[in-house]
Protein backbone atom coordinates (compact mmCIF):
# COMPACT_ATOMS: atom_id res chain seq x y z
CA UNK A 1 0.00 0.00 0.00
CA UNK A 2 1.42 3.41 -1.21
CA UNK A 3 -0.25 6.63 0.71
CA UNK A 4 0.84 8.27 -2.61
CA UNK A 5 -1.07 6.42 -5.09
CA UNK A 6 -4.79 7.17 -5.98
CA UNK A 7 -7.19 4.65 -7.78
CA UNK A 8 -8.29 1.24 -7.78
CA UNK A 9 -5.91 -1.78 -7.43
CA UNK A 10 -7.97 -3.85 -9.93
CA UNK A 11 -7.44 -6.82 -7.66
CA UNK A 12 -9.99 -9.29 -7.81
CA UNK A 13 -11.46 -11.02 -4.98
CA UNK A 14 -9.63 -14.39 -5.53
CA UNK A 15 -6.23 -12.66 -5.23
CA UNK A 16 -4.15 -13.21 -2.99
CA UNK A 17 -2.59 -10.10 -2.54
CA UNK A 18 -5.91 -7.91 -2.11
CA UNK A 19 -6.34 -10.76 0.71
CA UNK A 20 -2.84 -10.20 2.54
CA UNK A 21 -3.57 -6.22 2.18
CA UNK A 22 -6.92 -6.73 3.86
CA UNK A 23 -5.20 -8.76 6.81
CA UNK A 24 -2.96 -6.33 7.13
CA UNK A 25 -5.22 -3.37 7.97
CA UNK A 26 -7.46 -5.39 9.89
CA UNK A 27 -4.20 -6.10 11.57
CA UNK A 28 -3.60 -2.55 12.01
CA UNK A 29 -6.65 -0.96 13.30
CA UNK A 30 -6.90 -3.88 15.82
CA UNK A 31 -3.41 -2.80 17.14
CA UNK A 32 -5.03 0.21 17.81
CA UNK A 33 -7.91 -0.46 19.54
CA UNK A 34 -10.23 -0.87 16.65
CA UNK A 35 -12.36 -3.85 15.37
CA UNK A 36 -12.64 -2.64 12.27
CA UNK A 37 -15.83 -2.03 10.28
CA UNK A 38 -15.72 -3.64 6.47
CA UNK A 39 -15.43 -0.11 5.58
CA UNK A 40 -12.25 0.66 6.90
CA UNK A 41 -10.43 -2.15 5.36
CA UNK A 42 -10.95 -1.89 1.96
CA UNK A 43 -10.46 1.43 -0.22
CA UNK A 44 -12.97 3.32 -2.56
CA UNK A 45 -12.20 3.42 -6.33
CA UNK A 46 -9.74 6.69 -5.43
CA UNK A 47 -8.62 5.74 -2.11
CA UNK A 48 -9.16 9.43 -1.05
CA UNK A 49 -12.74 9.83 -0.07
CA UNK A 50 -14.02 12.71 2.29
CA UNK A 51 -16.65 10.77 4.07
CA UNK A 52 -17.17 8.07 6.11
CA UNK A 53 -19.76 6.59 7.88
CA UNK A 54 -21.29 6.91 10.98
CA UNK A 55 -20.63 3.46 12.16
CA UNK A 56 -16.71 4.03 10.92
CA UNK A 57 -16.22 6.61 13.39
CA UNK A 58 -18.20 5.42 16.27
CA UNK A 59 -15.65 2.61 16.41
CA UNK A 60 -12.47 4.67 16.27
CA UNK A 61 -13.92 6.80 19.44
CA UNK A 62 -11.64 4.70 21.99
CA UNK A 63 -8.70 5.09 19.87
CA UNK A 64 -9.63 8.54 19.65
CA UNK A 65 -10.12 8.71 23.27
CA UNK A 66 -6.70 7.44 24.09
CA UNK A 67 -4.62 9.85 21.86
CA UNK A 68 -6.57 12.43 22.91
CA UNK A 69 -8.06 12.43 26.94
CA UNK A 70 -11.59 12.99 25.46
CA UNK A 71 -14.88 10.32 27.09
CA UNK A 72 -15.94 8.36 24.81
CA UNK A 73 -19.02 9.90 25.40
CA UNK A 74 -18.33 13.65 24.74
CA UNK A 75 -16.83 12.06 20.87
CA UNK A 76 -19.95 10.06 20.56
CA UNK A 77 -21.94 13.46 21.18
CA UNK A 78 -19.35 14.36 18.55
CA UNK A 79 -19.49 11.93 15.76
CA UNK A 80 -23.10 12.02 15.88
CA UNK A 81 -23.49 15.91 15.58
CA UNK A 82 -21.32 15.82 12.62
CA UNK A 83 -23.82 13.02 10.81
CA UNK A 84 -25.14 14.19 7.67
CA UNK A 85 -28.41 12.50 6.95
CA UNK A 86 -29.62 11.51 3.98
CA UNK A 87 -30.25 14.21 0.79
CA UNK A 88 -34.07 14.25 0.81
CA UNK A 89 -34.44 12.11 3.83
CA UNK A 90 -34.64 9.27 1.76
CA UNK A 91 -31.32 9.23 -0.73
CA UNK A 92 -28.26 7.49 -0.40
CA UNK A 93 -26.91 7.41 2.87
CA UNK A 94 -25.93 9.52 6.40
CA UNK A 95 -22.42 10.24 5.93
CA UNK A 96 -19.65 12.12 7.90
CA UNK A 97 -17.49 14.39 6.48
CA UNK A 98 -14.01 14.21 7.92
CA UNK A 99 -12.29 17.11 7.56
CA UNK A 100 -15.56 18.64 9.63
CA UNK A 101 -15.11 16.23 12.14
CA UNK A 102 -11.37 16.81 12.65
CA UNK A 103 -12.31 20.51 13.02
CA UNK A 104 -14.80 19.82 15.38
CA UNK A 105 -12.40 17.70 17.37
CA UNK A 106 -9.56 20.64 17.10
CA UNK A 107 -12.12 22.75 19.19
CA UNK A 108 -12.96 20.78 21.86
CA UNK A 109 -9.27 19.77 22.59
CA UNK A 110 -8.16 23.63 22.77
Amino acid sequence: MNSGESGATNLGPRSKTLKENTQALVAYWKARGVNPTPDLVTTSGSGYDPDISQQDALVQIPMVSRATGLSASVLRHLVISQTQGTQLGFLGTSYIDVLQLNEALAKLKT
